[in-house]
C-alpha cells in the first residue's frame, strides 16, 4: 500500500538544500571577490582617464581674532593657566597639543569659542573632536554649524593675529582636456565635484 512522505521529512530535506546552496553562494562570493589590492587596481582602469584637481577659491576678507587666550589645564593641582594674547612661540612651545579660547566678531551670544587642536604636520593642526569643537574659523562661530575644515597655523606679518580663509574644490578632471586646454582650462559641468575643504589659517602675531 502506498504512502505519501511525511511533511516533517520533506521540510528538513528543503532546509538542508537550502543551507547547502546558502554555502555554495557564499563560498563564491568569498572565492570571486578581489582582494584590496585587484580592487583598486579595477577602480584605477575604470577613472585611468580622469585627474583630481584642486581649484582654490581665496575669500576676500580678513577676520580679526578677538580676545585670544591659549588655556593650560595642571589636572593634579586642578589649576588653568592662560596664556592672553599668544605669540607665535607661544603655540610652538604648547605642541602638539593646544586649546584655544576666543571670541568672534560675528557672534550675538557673546561667549568664548573653545577648541582642541593637534599638530600634523608643517603648519597644520587639526581638531582633536571635530563632532563638538567649533572649527575654528571665526566667520563660521554658529551653534551646531559644522564645515569640512582644516587650520593652518602660520606667523604673522601684522602686530596682530587674524584669520584668511580658502575654499579647495577637489574635482575629477579629464586627463586629455586637461593636456589640451592647459592653464585656459575651466572646471565645467565635466569636471565632477567630489569634495570642497575649507582652510582656515590662522596669522598669529610674533610678539
Amino acid at each position: 500500500m502506498f504512502s505519501p512522505p511525511s511533511t516533517p521529512n520533506t521540510l528538513w530535506t528543503n532546509l538542508a538544500l537550502t543551507f547547502i546552496l546558502l554555502l555554495l553562494i557564499l563560498w563564491a562570493v568569498l572565492y570571486l571577490w578581489p582582494d584590496p589590492k585587484t580592487a583598486r587596481k579595477i577602480k584605477n582602469k575604470m577613472t585611468w582617464h580622469l585627474v583630481t584637481t584642486i581649484e582654490k577659491e581665496s575669500i576676500d576678507k580678513e577676520t580679526r581674532l578677538e580676545n585670544l587666550k591659549i588655556r593650560d589645564w595642571n589636572p593634579f593641582i586642578k589649576k588653568e593657566t592662560i596664556t592672553e594674547d599668544p605669540t607665535y612661540g607661544d603655540v610652538l612651545r604648547h605642541r602638539p597639543h593646544i586649546r584655544f579660547k576666543t571670541k568672534s566678531p560675528v557672534q550675538k551670544w557673546g561667549e568664548e569659542l573653545i577648541s582642541d587642536f593637534s599638530y600634523q604636520d608643517g603648519d597644520t593642526w587639526s581638531m582633536d573632536d571635530p563632532a563638538f569643537d567649533w572649527n575654528g574659523d571665526p566667520e563660521n562661530a554658529e551653534p551646531g554649524k559644522r564645515l569640512n575644515s582644516v587650520i593652518h597655523i602660520v606667523p604673522s606679518d601684522k602686530d596682530y593675529s587674524f584669520t584668511t580663509t580658502e575654499i579647495w574644490h577637489y574635482r575629477l578632471c579629464n586627463k586629455r582636456q586637461l593636456k589640451e586646454e592647459g592653464e585656459n582650462h575651466e572646471h565645467t559641468g565635466m569636471c565632477e565635484l567630489i569634495n570642497s575643504i575649507k582652510h582656515v589659517t590662522w596669522h598669529i602675531r610674533k610678539g
